[in-house]
């Protein structure tokens, strides 16, 4: 009996000490792998709107999967439809304003050419003057080298040149201007002196007399047809003796009155009036006579045409940059509307929101009717092809991972499959480190974050799983 229950206790010593070494085979296997723990995730892509509006029309909801440039919502667009056809109607004003600047162009191109033409033709025609101008006065150039003046003068005819002679002959011009207006000036003065009517009214007794004996002369001269002769002579007869009668009466009557002193004064007013008229035109006829050459009066008329020539030419150039500059103005301007509606149009295509990239759509933030807010978030999508676990390992463990290292990743809901892994980042600092870390205690609570790409091939996993990483011991 007592040798059976030491064989019993034997073997249960060799199964105690079997299932010991199994332990410690086991303990071994599990020291030998890194275990973690952390959360799928994916890279989510916040979709926002880049402009205003009341949201019309509402695509995707949450866990729908869309491919990139799916619309995923529509804004209304009425104010930005009424802007571009204001604009497009700005655009044609500018575009008439640039073609009516153009054709304005043109025309001012035109009329300057027009006014090039005409200052050629100026300077022709002053040319051709002055030669004709030139010639006249050749012998009189020539002459003066050989003639002799007045004898009252004692210079010779050459020692004035032709612009001191015509000041000179300006001069008197002016003089006897002068001397005609207080002449005239007191031929008034005696007319209308009351003691001089009787002359003043013979005076115009003989001088319509004399008009009058002048035309009745003129009938009697003239030559008659036979048939009409005798009865018109007749009558032309009795004018010119009626005409010649009164001539003498007047003439005698005048005459009675020149023994007056009156008379006297309005004959001496009439003399010196006269002779201060002919004063004048002498001194005219002498500086007509001077202007030969380049001062004769064509060419001084040719000067100013081509002067006149020359200021339409300036006005025309001038004419043409204004164009010109009317032309790059509404060039301007009608760059300036295409721009604009260009922006409208971009702000129209931004009113309707697509999908950036391919994935599933995580969270939706908009409802139809609701007013988008400028860089609101209206959708999250999440890359699903790029699932990632970031794990946290203590300080002690950090040195046993490196980057591309493997790693297998099981979650609760899917028990019976592992999925791979690979170290894809490790953190260069650590996280949650105390302040003044010392003790080698403190040195365990300092974790480093390792992210890790997962494989997921049949899209098993979401974003959120809790999950457990094991690291393939190297």
């Amino acid at each position: 009996m007592k040798g059976k229950r030491e064989i019993l206790l034997l073997v249960v010593l060799i199964l105690l000490l079997t299932a010991a070494a199994g332990c410690d085979s086991l303990m071994a296997e599990d020291t030998e792998a890194l275990h973690a723990s952390g959360v799928i995730e994916v890279v989510e892509v916040v979709v926002s709107a880049e402009t205003g509006g009341r949201v019309s029309e509402v695509f995707a909801s949450e866990g729908d999967m869309v491919v990139e440039g799916d619309p995923l919502l529509l804004m209304e667009d009425e104010l930005l439809d009424a802007a571009l056809s204001q604009m497009e109607a700005g655009l044609d004003a500018s575009r008439a304003q640039l073609e009516s600047a153009q054709l304005a162009s043109t025309a001012a191109a035109a009329a300057e050419k027009s006014a090039e033409a005409g200052l050629e033709m100026a300077q022709i025609e002053y040319e051709a003057q002055l030669a004709f101008a030139r010639e006249a006065a050749a012998s009189n150039r020539t002459d003066a080298w050989v003639g002799t003046d007045p004898a009252a003068f004692d210079l010779p005819p050459w020692y004035f040149n032709q612009g001191e002679e015509i000041a000179a002959a300006v001069a008197e011009l002016e003089a006897a201007q002068d001397s005609l207006a207080v002449e005239q000036a007191n031929y008034d003065r005696v007319i209308q002196d009351a003691s001089n009517a009787d002359i003043v009214a013979a005076e115009e007794r003989l001088a319509q007399a004399r008009a009058a004996f002048l035309v009745a002369e003129e009938l009697r001269d003239r030559r008659l047809d036979q048939q009409d002769r005798d009865v018109m002579e007749d009558y032309i007869r009795v004018l010119y003796d009626s005409a010649d009668a009164e001539l003498d009466n007047a003439q005698k009557d005048y005459d009675r009155l020149l023994s007056d002193q009156s008379a006297k004064d309005v004959l001496e007013a009439r003399a010196r009036l006269a002779v201060s008229q002919e004063r004048v035109e002498t001194a005219l006829d002498l500086l007509q006579q001077l202007r030969t050459g380049e001062q004769a009066l064509p060419v001084q008329l040719a000067a100013a045409g081509m002067r006149q020539a020359e200021a339409l030419l300036d006005q025309a150039k001038l004419g043409t940059e204004q164009a010109e500059a009317a032309v790059n103005a509404a060039e301007k301007l009608v760059a300036q509307a295409e721009a604009a509606m260009e922006t409208v149009k971009l702000q129209q295509a931004k009113l309707s929101i697509t999908a950036p990239v391919s994935g599933t759509v995580l969270t939706r933030g908009v409802e139809q009717g609701e007013l988008l807010q400028p860089g609101m978030a209206a959708f999250m999508i999440g890359r699903m092809e790029e699932m990632t676990i970031t794990v946290y390992l203590p300080e002690d463990q950090y040195g046993r991972v490196g980057l591309n290292d493997r790693a297998q990743v099981t979650v609760d809901s899917f028990p019976d499959i592992t999925f791979e892994a690979s170290v894809v980042r490790i953190a260069d600092e650590a996280e949650y480190t105390p302040r003044n870390v010392q003790t080698e205690e403190d040195r365990r609570t300092t974790v480093y974050a390792v992210k890790l790409d997962v494989t997921d091939p049949e899209n098993l996993l979401k974003p959120g799983m809790p999950a457990d990483v094991v690291f393939f011991a190297e």
